[in-house]
């Protein structure tokens, strides 16, 4: 959590001074908040863990193959862009297949081991990726071609 921290505010910074922070707009970065709203604050929410999964293997997992992301240690960049993709995905991989099977895991988690493949799942499934990523696209659309229009066109 702590090199999370550090790589957000170290990203944030130097988007600043090349003038592409709005890049942090993106849903990369969205994703992250979703997932590490659902660690943190709502571990018990199905619908946080269902996005996040889905964010974290769909897009973001995907990502890392489209974008050539590469685990450079020399360049805070590539290591930025590596992290940002990959530790979500294996952080709901493991919360899915290791963690959840684990009584003496320490907290309380949505436990998904009672989902089975049904018309229901699928359903709630669907719907909470679909409600979540209509929200970042809402917010996004709103803060990058109504309220910053002007500034991003500067």
């Amino acid at each position: 959590f702590i090199l999370l921290i550090f790589l957000y505010i170290w990203r944030n910074y130097t988007y600043r001074m090349t003038k592409e922070h709005y890049y942090m707009f993106e849903f990369c970065y969205y994703g992250n908040l979703v997932l590490y709203f659902f660690i943190f604050f709502f571990p018990e929410s199905q619908m946080l863990y269902y996005a996040s999964f889905a964010f974290s293997t769909g897009p973001m997992g995907w990502a890392l193959a489209l974008t050539g992301c590469s685990f450079v240690l020399h360049s805070i960049q590539q290591l930025t862009n590596c992290f940002i993709h990959f530790t979500p995905m294996m952080l709901m991989w493991n919360l899915h297949w290791r963690t959840q099977y684990n009584e003496d895991r320490g907290w309380k988690l949505y436990d998904a081991k009672n989902d089975t493949l049904s018309l229901e799942f699928l359903k709630n499934y669907y719907s909470s990726c679909i409600i979540m990523y209509l929200l970042w696209a809402v917010i996004y659309y709103t803060l990058v071609y109504v309220v910053l229009r002007s500034r991003i066109q500067n």
